[in-house]
């Protein structure tokens, strides 16, 4: 990408904001951002392995689900929804083995990508990128030995409550433990959330019905909310700290 790029230094904003790329200075970000190029998904596609397999991405504006799908039946399970400032794929960034999760759009989404050749040299090179990649990564594989451990060790409804608090924004509830944002999770299928937790929709409904009924859960078109952050915390059977 060029500087001359129509909202050049928007985009170069956006990744500065990616966990990846913060604190990176701007001439190190202007060197990277000759190797990225925008895109848009429409909603509902899809990446191809070949896809992954020559570019890495970064969400710069919606919602993308990671999801891994059986050949032989068509069930699926969500793996992760990733968000602004997310990137995949990471491991094949890694390995550079085929990997065959499938990434697929939520929204109409924004996307600068590099190619993955390059990437791996910003990793070998680069000691703050290097830097910021190590908690990235250790975060997502905490979410991946979440969701292992959740699907061995715990009935439905414990799994949702661990779900939902999982996707908590801990940068948007006031100072009472009130309020509590869920993020990522507006207009999402149930059909979707039962794929996170490895669950039937007409189970998920039922203990989200629940959750609202007990005051709980808020949740309308556009906003997700936790109104009762301990006695979800409870059903969880888990401290907070505990699924960060």
């Amino acid at each position: 990408m060029k500087k001359t790029t129509p909202l050049y230094l928007h985009y170069r904003n956006k990744l500065s904001n990616s966990p990846l790329f913060e604190g990176l200075n701007n001439d190190t970000l202007d060197q990277m951002m000759q190797h990225f190029r925008y895109e848009t998904w429409r909603k509902k596609t899809q990446s191809s392995v070949q896809q992954i397999e020559k570019r890495f991405y970064i969400i710069i504006a919606g919602r993308i689900e990671i999801i891994k799908v059986n050949p032989d039946t068509g069930k699926a399970i969500a793996l992760a929804i990733l968000g602004e400032g997310d990137a995949f794929d990471v491991i094949t960034l890694l390995d550079d083995k085929e990997h065959d999760p499938i990434a697929v759009a939520l929204d109409d989404i924004q996307l600068l990508s590099a190619p993955i050749e390059m990437v791996r040299n910003w990793l070998d090179e680069n000691r703050d990128f290097n830097h910021n990649f190590m908690p990235y990564l250790a975060q997502r594989m905490r979410l991946r030995e979440s969701l292992i451990s959740d699907l061995a060790l715990y009935d439905t409804p414990t799994r949702l409550a661990r779900l939902l608090l999982r996707y908590i924004d801990s940068n948007h509830h006031n100072r009472h433990n009130e309020h509590h944002a869920i993020t990522l999770f507006h207009d999402l299928t149930h059909e979707t959330l039962a794929q996170m937790i490895g669950s039937a929709r007409q189970v998920v409904n039922k203990h989200l019905q629940a959750l609202k009924q007990e005051g709980i859960l808020k949740t309308d078109e556009h906003n997700w909310s936790i109104e009762k952050l301990e006695a979800l915390k409870e059903k969880a059977h888990i401290t907070l700290t505990d699924i960060s």
